[in-house]
């Protein structure tokens, strides 16, 4: 049995879920949201989404820098390191799921570009998919092909499980009306956040 307890923030700390593994519990937060959203994504990739959240998201400790390997520094290694291109080319794929899928917010505060990460992470995976041999290429090409789907699916498993503190809605609020982002109102909307100020501030 694993124990889910939210570690420096990751994760909502009224959270303490006790499930057969950490792998259930994202995999059925994952398909409820498929499911909610109506988007088709095969059995194969929703189990590679969902170990990709049980390994990255259970072992992080979320600080202001603590999000792992940023994109350019895994594209220079693979630049430098030919052989291990597939693997690294792997990274960069993950690596921009998991910021845009979970950390969106933390994209935005620091002005970088969520459209660059979701086209280095499909220009990844479609890479993967043309140099790997079954069964996983038609996963990799399924990702890179349904990136900004399965992006918005990680989105709503975000909300679920990251953002109920107060502290956690108040940020988020003040990046929307700062940007006007669609993601982050969708999110606001699903709090049940009233967003008029916002719009009354645009028609003034």
């Amino acid at each position: 049995m694993h124990s889910l307890l939210p570690r420096g923030g990751l994760l909502d700390e009224s959270l303490l879920i006790v499930v057969p593994s950490a792998e259930l519990f994202f995999y059925e937060l994952i398909t409820q949201s498929i499911d909610h959203q109506d988007i088709d994504v095969s059995d194969p990739a929703t189990h590679y989404v969902t170990t990709l959240l049980a390994h990255r998201l259970v072992h992080i400790d979320k600080t202001d820098n603590d999000f792992g390997t940023t994109i350019v520094e895994i594209l220079n290694k693979s630049l430098e390191n030919p052989d291990k291109r597939n693997k690294l080319m792997r990274d960069i794929g993950e690596t921009a799921l998991v910021i845009t899928g979970m950390f969106y917010d933390h994209l935005l505060r620091r002005r970088i570009s969520s459209t660059y990460y979701v086209e280095m992470g499909q220009q990844a995976y479609q890479t993967l998919a043309g140099s790997t041999h079954p069964p996983h290429a038609p996963v990799y090409g399924e990702l890179a092909r349904k990136f900004p789907g399965i992006v918005r699916v990680l989105n709503e498993v975000a909300d679920k499980t990251m953002y109920h503190r107060d502290e956690d809605l108040a940020r988020i609020y003040t990046a929307w009306m700062q940007t006007g982002d669609s993601v982050l109102e969708l999110r606001l909307l699903r709090k049940g956040i009233p967003l008029q100020i916002r719009k009354e501030k645009n028609m003034a």
